[in-house]
């Protein structure tokens, strides 16, 4: 029964990712922690932005916890040729114990948060039909 709720729970998970446009990844779609330094190639691109909006996509439990998908979206402050687009978007997942599991522990704060950001991001190769870009950083 388990295995069923987790494959049910990816498979709205994946169908939930083609469905919303996104032109951005964090790695594995979670918050990096922690905020390891980052060596810069020529080919990185580094953007400041300002939060615009996040939107809760998908909710659902696993075992004692729940995870949460959210649709993250910031705009650019200013025009940059290396980034054509005027905002970054991508999917950022969150978990946290299920109310009434025992489980304790500290959360870590949501990073996404009203605010400026900085985002350092790597263009990809693996989306053929328009750019498409992996975070590598971020300001926290």
């Amino acid at each position: 029964m388990k295995l069923l709720t987790l494959l049910i729970a990816c498979m709205t998970a994946l169908a939930v990712a083609e469905t919303y446009d996104t032109n951005a990844q964090l790695p594995e779609d979670k918050p990096v922690w922690p905020m390891s330094k980052v060596e810069l190639s020529p080919d990185t691109i580094s953007i400041e932005t300002t939060f615009v909006s996040q939107k809760k996509i998908v909710s659902y439990h696993q075992g004692n916890w729940q995870r949460d998908l959210y649709l993250v979206t910031y705009q650019l402050k200013s025009v940059d040729e290396k980034f054509p687009n005027g905002h970054i978007t991508f999917i950022a997942k969150d978990f946290s114990p299920a109310p009434g599991s025992g489980i304790q522990m500290k959360k870590l704060q949501w990073p996404f948060v009203p605010g400026d950001k900085t985002f350092l991001l790597d263009k990809t190769e693996d989306v053929a039909f328009h750019d498409y870009y992996n975070i590598i950083s971020y300001t926290p």
